[in-house]
């Protein structure tokens, strides 16, 4: 269980720390007025806590597909523009640039 993380849920606001993630360690800072919340009611906040933490983990997976997949079609999309006609000049450029690196590359 992840303590700091189910402080913050029970009180957004919380100012302290948490050492070592112990119910022990919990150190409210000394402005903080509110009480430490108890082990109970941590535990009771936890399953939501997780189930954001995992929702978040399958969130930046999914954001890594989806910057990958972006990459890979610069490329494609880069050459197809500039085997067109009119293609513009910078693109051309560019696309020369990067074959020129991509002979340079050890395999």
């Amino acid at each position: 269980m992840n303590i700091f993380a189910c402080i913050l849920k029970i009180y957004p606001d919380w100012v302290g720390s948490v050492r070592n993630n112990s119910f022990d360690g919990i150190m409210p800072a000394t402005t903080e007025t509110r009480p430490i919340p108890t082990l109970k009611e941590l535990e009771a906040v936890w399953p939501a806590v997780q189930a954001e933490i995992e929702a978040q983990k399958k969130n930046d997976e999914a954001k890594a597909i989806l910057a990958e997949i972006d990459l890979k079609s610069i490329r494609s999309i880069r050459e197809w523009i500039v085997s067109q006609e009119k293609a513009p000049t910078f693109l051309t450029d560019y696309e020369k640039q990067a074959q020129a690196a991509r002979q340079g590359l050890i395999k």
